[in-house]
C-alpha cells in the first residue's frame, strides 16, 4: 500500500542518512600516460554539496558524500562517509589507486547499459538522450508509460526499487549492465555495495534527496552525464533551469504584499510534517510568501519538520493558505472539528501538488519531475499565489484540494 511505503521512507530520511568507501578493485597501471584532455566539456558544481568531480586528462574522479542511517535504528547511529570513483577513458590506462585514490572503484566511461532505481533517474536519462541504453529500472512504478509497458513486457528488467535495500541481484546478472546508477538512503543498502561491485558490476550512489537547495538536486544531471561524457548536455540542460529560476526569483522581488501560506502534511501516526528548512522552504521563500515555520537554522531535514497536532494548529490556524498534499491525499485526517481550526481549511484555499499522478499505477511525479524541473515547480508555485505576475500560466504539478477530498 503507498501509504505504508512513503510513511517507511519518510522514517529512515527523518532519521537521517551516506555513503561507505567502496572496495578496492585492483591496481590501476598507468604511467607515462601522454598527456592529453579527452573530456573538452567539463562540469563545474555550483549547487549541489554531496558529489564533486575533477579531470585528470583521460580520467575523472567522482566524489559523493551523504549521511544514512536506518529509519529502525538510532539517529545516533548515523554515518557520513565518502565514496570515490575513478572514471576512466575506454580505452585508456587506470592511474595506480593510491594515496586519495586509496579504495576507490574504477569505472570504464563511457557506459553503454545502464540499470537504475529510480524514476528520477530515469527521467534524467531521457534528458540526456540516454533512455535506450537502459536494460534495467525499478519497476512498473513511473509516469512513463513506455518505460512501464517495457517492464512489464520483460524488454526492460525489474530490479525494484531499492532505496533502503540491495536490488534484485538475480536480473542484475542476467541484465549485466555496465553501470547502476543507485539511490541510496540506508546503512542497510550501502553495506552491499562491496557485494554488487564484486560482481563486477560497476556501481555509482546517488544522493540528489540530501541536498537542501532545490537546484542542488536538480544539478545532479550533471552528477549523471559524467558516466556518458555527456556534460556539455547536461550544462546546457541545466543552464536552462538556473536561468528560468532567475528570471522567476526577479519577478517576484517587485511583490509588496507576501501571503502566509503553510506547505504541510498529515502522517498517519498522528504528527505533521511541515517544510521548514529543507528544499520546498527554499521554493516557498524565493516564490514570495511568508512561511510561519520557515527557520534555515535547524538541522537539515529532507522531508520536513515533525509537530505535534496541538503545535501545528498553533503554527496554522491565522494562515491564508495551506499546501496540504503528499501523505493527506492518501490517509485519514483528523476530525473535521481540528481541521476547522484553520483558516486555510474553513476558506477553502487548500492546493496539492498531484496534477501528474496517475493512481492505477501507484505513480505521483511529483517525486520525480519534481525534483528533475524545480523551475517548473517554482513557476507553479508564483502563479498560484501571486497569479498577477504569470496570468498565462498552466499548471504542471499543483492544483485546488477539492471540497469533495475534504469531505
Amino acid at each position: 500500500m503507498v501509504v505504508k511505503h512513503l510513511f517507511k521512507l519518510t522514517l529512515f530520511l527523518m532519521l537521517g542518512m551516506s555513503c561507505q568507501k567502496s572496495p578496492e578493485r585492483g591496481e590501476g597501471t598507468a604511467v607515462n600516460f601522454p598527456e592529453q584532455d579527452l573530456f573538452p566539456n567539463k562540469v563545474n558544481v555550483s549547487y549541489a554539496d554531496h558529489f564533486s568531480v575533477s579531470y585528470h586528462g583521460h580520467y575523472k574522479v567522482v566524489k559523493t558524500t551523504a549521511t544514512l542511517g536506518n529509519w529502525d535504528a538510532a539517529a545516533t547511529e548515523r554515518k557520513q562517509v565518502t565514496d570515490i570513483m575513478v572514471l576512466v577513458q575506454a580505452g585508456t590506462p587506470a592511474p595506480s589507486l593510491t594515496g586519495e585514490l586509496a579504495g576507490a572503484s574504477i569505472i570504464t566511461i563511457p557506459a553503454s547499459k545502464i540499470a537504475s532505481n529510480n524514476a528520477a533517474t530515469e527521467i534524467w536519462l531521457k534528458m540526456l538522450a540516454l533512455s535506450d541504453q537502459q536494460v534495467a529500472v525499478g519497476g512498473t512504478k513511473t509516469y512513463d508509460d513506455d518505460t512501464r509497458a517495457a517492464v512489464e513486457n520483460g524488454t526492460l528488467g525489474e530490479i525494484g526499487y531499492f532505496w533502503s535495500e540491495p536490488p534484485n541481484m538475480e536480473v542484475l546478472l542476467q541484465r549485466q549492465p555496465d553501470l547502476l546508477l543507485a539511490t541510496i538512503s540506508q546503512i542497510k543498502f550501502n553495506q552491499a555495495l562491496a557485494k554488487i561491485r564484486s560482481l563486477d558490476i560497476p556501481l555509482a550512489p546517488i544522493f540528489d534527496w540530501a541536498e537542501q537547495d532545490y537546484l542542488g538536486r536538480a544539478e545532479w544531471i550533471k552528477y549523471i552525464s559524467l558516466f556518458f561524457n555527456e556534460e556539455e548536455k547536461a550544462n546546457q540542460l541545466f543552464h536552462e533551469i538556473e536561468t528560468n529560476v532567475k528570471e522567476l526569483r526577479t519577478l517576484v522581488d517587485t511583490v509588496e504584499l507576501k501571503p502566509s501560506v503553510i506547505w504541510g502534511n498529515y502522517v498517519d501516526s498522528g504528527f505533521w510534517l511541515g517544510n521548514a528548512n529543507n528544499a520546498e522552504a527554499y521554493l516557498l521563500k524565493d516564490a514570495g510568501v511568508m512561511n510561519p515555520i520557515e527557520d534555515f537554522t535547524l538541522p537539515f531535514s529532507p522531508i520536513g519538520e515533525a509537530y505535534t497536532s496541538e503545535e501545528w494548529l498553533q503554527l496554522g490556524q491565522d494562515i491564508e493558505h495551506w499546501i496540504i498534499s503528499d501523505g493527506t491525499m492518501m490517509v485519514r485526517l483528523p476530525s473535521n472539528n481540528y481541521l476547522e481550526g484553520f483558516r486555510a481549511w474553513r476558506e477553502n484555499n487548500l492546493y496539492h501538488h498531484y496534477r501528474r499522478s496517475k493512481p492505477q499505477y501507484d505513480v505521483y511525479d511529483w517525486y520525480n519531475l519534481g525534483i528533475v524541473r524545480p523551475d517548473w515547480v517554482l513557476a507553479d508555485l508564483i502563479a498560484l499565489f501571486h497569479p498577477e505576475l504569470l496570468p498565462d500560466h498552466e499548471f504542471i504539478f499543483f492544483g485546488e484540494y477539492l471540497a469533495e477530498v475534504k469531505e
